[in-house]
């Protein structure tokens, strides 16, 4: 069966039909066995899905952030802040028309440093 579905995936690269680009990011931490936070973001073709799973303040604080090309000599360009955004425990939202490159971070008490989350 893997061979049949390599395969397959083998002769639809070939005309060009390959799997959009898809980032997927994951974060949870948890003491005790509580979720102090865990969140799930999902960014493919531009669109961006962000999910607010737990957190023990209630809500999930992302910012979106994106890494242009860096042009300082020391090489110390920080990511540049697109979006930013709170969901509560349960909500999830939605965001189009994301540029190529752009990544989420999240925190469970405030808004992540843009220049900082990438690191």
């Amino acid at each position: 069966m893997r061979i049949i579905a390599t395969a397959v995936s083998f002769l639809l690269s070939l005309v060009g039909c390959q799997e959009k680009p898809t980032v997927t990011s994951v974060v949870r931490s948890e003491a005790n066995g509580i979720d102090l936070i865990h969140s799930r973001s999902v960014i493919r073709a531009g669109e961006g899905r962000f999910r607010c799973l737990a957190s023990v303040t209630g809500k999930c604080h992302y910012v979106i952030v994106v890494a242009d090309a860096c042009t300082t000599t020391d090489g110390t360009c920080p990511p540049r802040r697109l979006q930013a955004f709170d969901l509560e425990v349960g909500g999830e939202r939605r965001i189009a028309d994301l540029p190529r490159g752009a990544r989420p971070c999240v925190d469970r008490e405030h808004e992540p440093d843009a220049a900082t989350c990438l690191n």
